[in-house]
């Protein structure tokens, strides 16, 4: 069959995915019963309501408890981000709702449905087909004899749609993941420079990926984001991590297997507000580091990290040690493919499957690449472990667990700080030796290999970035690690990091100023400092004595001014000269001084990490 035959029935059936079809159930579900007053006197643990828009009736399964006695009735609203769409008054006598009229205290248990007319036809259709609809009914406990307000309740509805979806994760995944493969084929290929520039942008496609997971504490659509920090769900894994967690002193959470029988309440909202729309155990601070919240009419309350966790239908007590597998597994995966590449063209250049000088840097120098690839997998990882290991601390799920949280968290951090502090020294000595941390930083493929990754995505004169982005991780991860209980702190404090970075144009302009203070106020003389230790990288710099100093601001000319003319050199006519000068001559040389003037920039900013 023709691809053009087939194109026509793709079309269609992709037009048939994303348009609603006209015979689909049109419902509204709640699986959650909030408390919307302060001593409410009416809670359930257990909420399940279906209201059909294709047969207009309601179905509910209530697990409730009540301290209102005599009858009342309920007034109902049905609210649609923010506009009210259908407002009713429910007399549990009429409905036939048994337990509800009259009232009693105590526990109720039912199940029951009745119809509601065409009261749903003010609804417009877009609410059953929109992802993630922002729907609440609210209801109002009014006593018949005094008129008086008992109990508030509400319920969020959902309509079954979501944009939470696994082919999306997988689709973000693959891309961030086809970066990174590509930068290191075209490492191995010999091509050092644009893969390390690809590596750069890969590395920033990922941090935006983890940065959407790290604030996306109160939203379904960054739920996709969550793998890129190891939150990804395995049958094995998790009862891998309860056995652990058990072996270890810890104490597993069973909040899924609750699900069947209590309501979970997935909160966009932190603790605080809790003490106003109902009533917490005591205690409830302890009971919020530790674990779950339990209200006291025996539903859970689960927000933030914990939120993140349930939507994945991970327990939280396994949520710090999924984490940590997945990226372990990630390092494990890539070191192990790396090898089997190494080695596999290695074998076909030795058996004459492949020309013998394919891929004969990356075979020579694979050592090196493989460290640097495992310092790019510390910087990729550090916001999930920052974060992860940080949180586990407050939660301490098991002595053991607290432990690998130390280890993993201060291992990471301390490994990228060393590696900057590499990438200070061999740049100093760059300026030192000439005048400029581009020369080496950029023109060394050992370096750019091992230590790119940390300053590629740079300009040259901002190698020295890494550090305050560490510092800016390290404390966001610390603010939603440890601000979990305080949401308006949190929420102040995220907003203050982002209004540290200034205008892009502003900050631009600064690092153009700090280029040209570098270029001009450099010492020409600088005295040359070997550093201590064995540095390998820094062997390839020269002694500043072995060539004429170059200035970085004229191209390929020597710095001392007496060692070049300040006027353009042109052909003269000399005593001995047998031909004539041409006409041409004195032309081309001021077009050539022209050129170099408006060219004068330094051959390692062109190409080489400066912006223009």
């Amino acid at each position: 069959m023709k691809l053009t035959a087939v194109v026509p029935y793709l079309i269609y059936a992709s037009l048939a995915a994303f348009l609603p079809s006209a015979f689909a159930d049109r419902i509204l579900q709640s699986s959650s019963l909030n408390n919307c007053q302060k001593d409410s006197d009416f809670s359930a643990s257990l909420f399940n309501i279906v209201v059909s828009a294709n047969n207009g009736s309601v179905t509910a399964n209530v697990a409730a408890v009540v301290s209102v006695e005599g009858k009342a009735v309920f007034d109902v609203a049905l609210r649609i981000y923010g506009f009210d769409y259908l407002r009713q008054t429910i007399d549990p006598c009429t409905a036939n709702l048994q337990g509800l009229c009259p009232m009693k205290p105590g526990k109720i248990d039912m199940e029951f449905s009745f119809e509601i007319g065409d009261k749903l036809d003010a609804v417009p259709g877009i609410a059953y087909t929109i992802p993630d609809l922002d729907a609440t009914i609210r209801a109002l406990v009014n006593l018949t004899d005094t008129d008086e307000t008992v109990a508030c309740v509400e319920a969020d509805f959902s309509n079954g749609k979501t944009v939470d979806l696994v082919g999306v994760k997988w689709a973000t995944a693959v891309i961030a993941g086809l970066g990174l493969g590509s930068a290191g084929i075209i490492s191995a290929m010999g091509h050092t420079d644009a893969a390390a520039h690809l590596a750069a942008n890969a590395l920033s496609l990922f941090g935006y990926f983890q940065a959407q997971a790290f604030l996306g504490l109160s939203g379904a659509w960054t739920q996709n984001f969550q793998w890129s920090m190891g939150i990804v769900r395995l049958g094995w894994m998790q009862q891998l991590c309860t056995w652990y967690q058990r072996s270890t002193g810890g104490e597993a959470a069973r909040l899924l297997d609750s699900v069947r029988s209590v309501s979970v309440q997935v909160s966009k909202r932190s603790v605080e507000l809790l003490h106003s729309v109902g009533p917490v155990k005591r205690g409830l601070g302890a009971i919020a580091r530790r674990a779950n919240i339990k209200l006291e009419n025996g539903s859970y309350i689960v927000y933030g990290i914990q939120r993140v966790a349930f939507k994945a239908r991970i327990e939280t007590t396994n949520l710090f040690l999924t984490g940590l597998i997945v990226y372990c597994a990630f390092v494990l995966f890539t070191v192990l493919g790396v090898a089997a590449f190494r080695y596999g063209t290695e074998i076909a250049a030795k058996n004459n499957w492949t020309k013998r000088d394919r891929f004969l840097e990356f075979r020579r120098d694979w050592k090196t690449t493989l460290k640097g690839i495992l310092f790019r997998l510390c910087l990729i990882g550090f916001p999930q472990v920052a974060v992860l290991c940080l949180w586990e601390l407050v939660q301490a799920d098991s002595p053991a667990l607290v432990v690998l949280a130390v280890v993993f968290f201060f291992g990471t951090l301390f490994t990228l700080i060393w590696a900057s502090f590499k990438v200070i020294r061999i740049a100093k000595q760059s300026i030192l030796t000439h005048q400029n941390p581009a020369h080496v930083l950029f023109s060394n493929p050992a370096i750019i290999n091992k230590w790119g990754f940390l300053y590629v995505q740079y300009r040259a004169s901002a190698y020295y970035f890494i550090v305050p982005f560490i510092a800016y991780v390290f404390v966001k991860a610390a603010i939603v690690a440890f601000g979990q209980g305080v949401g308006v702190g949190q929420a102040i404090a995220l907003m203050g990091l982002l209004d540290l970075d200034e205008d892009d144009s502003n900050r631009r302009e600064s690092l153009r100023f700090a280029e040209k203070a570098m270029e001009g106020g450099m010492s020409q003389n600088a005295p040359y400092r070997p550093p201590g230790g064995d540095n390998h990288e820094l062997s390839v710099l020269p002694s500043p004595g072995a060539r004429p100093a170059v200035s970085p601001s004229v191209p390929m000319f020597p710095a001392d001014p007496s060692m070049r003319p300040r006027t353009p050199v042109t052909p003269q006519s000399q005593p001995g000269n047998e031909y004539p000068t041409s006409p041409f001559a004195n032309q081309m040389g001021q077009n050539m001084h022209e050129f170099r003037l408006q060219n004068n920039n330094s051959p390692w900013q062109r190409g080489a990490g400066y912006d223009h």
